[in-house]
């Protein structure tokens, strides 16, 4: 019982935060060992060389962008939310920051090796034009990588989760609230977007025992 009014407090707790402070919120979030943890496990494994350019889009608070800067990539990253980017901006300083559209990116064509985008591609409505676009600022032979929440990762599943990675009080509610509100993508599809634009797909990779996926692409 007791566990159970924790969660509603930190559930309600989460919720006001949406509302009212989201950069409090997404940057409490990104500072969570699984979610942090799961980001860099991510951009670990595609080694890429230490003298890239990358772009990050849809960046937050930018502590994902501040990690890029940390290991040695030239790093920009946008964000459609100029509450991030002002928030992002003040606390990191190697990162270039911009507020920008995903559909509408303020660089030239070729400008990066790669491009990361986690939990963005999942919430647009215009997936593919999204796609077009790093596309368009990626350089041939560049690296293009979305993470998404998984769709079929269950309740069940879930619970699976919390126990193995042990969390609880702030860290177990976000985890649950992320699988609850964020809409969720087929990793299928994601592979289908990618293809489409006529990238080279890799296979897919799944991180919190399935909870999340990611496809990457070459641009040919």
């Amino acid at each position: 019982m007791i566990h159970w009014l924790m969660q509603r407090m930190f559930g309600l707790y989460i919720k006001v935060l949406l509302a009212l402070k989201s950069a409090v919120l997404f940057d409490k979030i990104n500072q969570l060992e699984w979610y942090r943890e799961t980001l860099h496990q991510w951009i670990n494994g595609h080694k890429f060389n230490s003298n890239i350019k990358i772009l990050e889009v849809g960046c937050a608070t930018g502590l994902l962008s501040g990690y890029l800067a940390k290991r040695g990539y030239a790093t920009a990253a946008v964000d459609f939310s100029e509450t991030m980017i002002v928030a992002a901006s003040s606390s990191i300083l190697s990162v270039d920051f911009y507020v920008a559209d995903v559909i509408n990116l303020p660089f030239k064509d070729g400008e990066f090796d790669a491009i990361v985008s986690a939990s963005v591609v999942n919430i647009i409505s215009d997936q593919q034009a999204a796609i077009k676009e790093m596309m368009r600022v990626c350089k041939r032979g560049g690296v293009i990588s979305i993470l998404v929440p998984a769709h079929g990762f269950n309740n069940e599943e879930l619970q699976d989760l919390i126990k193995s990675i042990g969390v609880s009080d702030f860290s177990e509610a976000a985890l649950r609230a992320w699988h609850k509100s964020a809409p969720k993508m087929h990793i299928h599809a994601a592979e289908a977007l990618l293809h489409k634009a006529g990238l080279i797909t890799a296979p897919p990779i799944s991180y919190l025992q399935g909870m999340v996926s990611s496809v990457s692409a070459t641009n040919p």
